[in-house]
């Protein structure tokens, strides 16, 4: 397994990571509304918080005064924030952005050669990611209703970003995109080499460019299948859809 921080490799020589509980899932937040009058509540959302995880491993020396050195490094290292530790995996590589709330180095008389040292990572996101986006694109679509299932990889829900690239239109005044119960609707003129953006990493949509208001609620893709639908309301369209993720990680 290859482990770099911060474009660094902690798994060569002067550092060797022993211990990385990162696979271990952070606890959620439930949101549940009491019942009046009823037992219980219902779940209305459960949210994964913020990260933490352990490292542990050794830097090591070739002598006492080789090893100073390398300890100070690796502090000043581990010490810069908002930093990627990349984990490699035979699937691909895992980014977290990480910020080491403790650094033990636990140095003993006996510590000549090698000191052992134990970080604490947190990880404001509370996910990692692909450090590769996954897209699936579609051209010549000519219903004026579209429907498909787009199926998300990972172990989390990532944030989906829809571009419509039009090659052809007419009479279309607005653009419904619809997800899992949810539709947003951007009312406008639509014409030929418009391209249209659905981001839900920056709650945005353009259209080429520029910013546009928007109705409704963005949609939310989980793990799995998901079905869609994208409606032009109008006369008639073509055009090519592209959807695009990271892949994300518990």
């Amino acid at each position: 397994m290859q482990i770099t921080f911060d474009s660094t490799s902690l798994v060569s020589s002067p550092y060797s990571v022993s211990k990385l509980s990162s696979e271990e899932m952070n606890n959620r937040d439930l949101f549940v509304y009491e019942l009046a009058r009823q037992r219980g509540g219902v779940l209305i959302n459960a949210e994964y918080k913020v990260k933490r995880f352990i490292m542990e491993g050794i830097i090591t020396g070739t002598d006492n005064d080789d090893l100073d050195g390398n300890v100070d490094e690796f502090k000043e290292l581990i010490s810069r924030q908002n930093k990627n530790l990349d984990i490699s995996y035979a699937s691909g590589t895992r980014r977290f952005v990480v910020t080491a709330s403790k650094i033990n180095v636990e140095r003993e008389y006996y510590h000549v050669t090698y000191v052992p040292f134990m970080i604490e990572f947190v990880v404001p996101d509370g996910v990692g990611y692909d450090i590769t986006e996954t897209t699936s694109s579609t051209a010549g679509i000519t219903n004026l209703s579209n429907t498909g299932t787009l199926s998300i990889l990972g172990s989390a829900p990532p944030k989906v970003k829809l571009t419509l690239t039009v090659t052809a239109v007419s009479g279309i005044t607005s653009i419904d995109f619809l997800a899992n119960g949810n539709k947003i609707t951007l009312t406008t003129t639509v014409v030929i080499n418009d391209v249209i953006i659905f981001d839900a990493n920056t709650m945005k949509v353009t259209q080429n460019g520029v910013e546009k208001a928007y109705t409704g609620i963005f949609p939310e893709f989980g793990v799995g299948a998901n079905a869609y639908q994208i409606t032009a309301n109008g006369t008639s369209i073509t055009y090519t859809q592209a959807f695009a993720y990271t892949k994300t990680y518990i």
